[in-house]
């Protein structure tokens, strides 16, 4: 089975993404900061996905959840800067980091796609 890391899953576009993911037999496993969300809970697709609450931009965060996947999917972002969380940490950061575990660490992650919110 295909194992996919969505990171950002539980945002509009990351959701799309697991469902869409689901809908094709992957294992999906979310990290983001909400962990599992507050919407739609009835959705079928939901039950499927490891949610998982954690932070893109820790390395613990990132590894533990990179051991077991092929393929990494980025889509965090903001639109607007609010409250200290700037574009660098969201938009630029949050990437670089699992990106450069990926690369350095997990010979096993074949893919990694960034899907910029800008």
């Amino acid at each position: 089975m295909k194992s996919v890391l969505v990171l950002g899953g539980n945002g509009f576009v990351g959701s799309a993404i697991c469902k869409e993911a689901i809908s094709h037999d992957w294992k999906v496993t979310c990290l983001s900061r909400g962990g599992k969300p507050r919407y739609d809970l009835s959705a079928d697709w939901i039950s499927k996905v490891n949610w998982v609450k954690g932070d893109a931009t820790n390395l613990n965060d990132v590894g533990n959840e990179m051991q077991n996947v092929s393929a990494v999917i980025h889509c965090i972002g903001i639109l607007y800067e609010f409250s200290g969380n700037t574009f660098a940490k969201f938009n630029r950061d949050s990437a670089i980091i699992p990106a450069s575990e990926a690369i350095s660490k997990y010979p096993n992650i074949k893919h990694f796609l960034f899907i910029s919110p800008s």
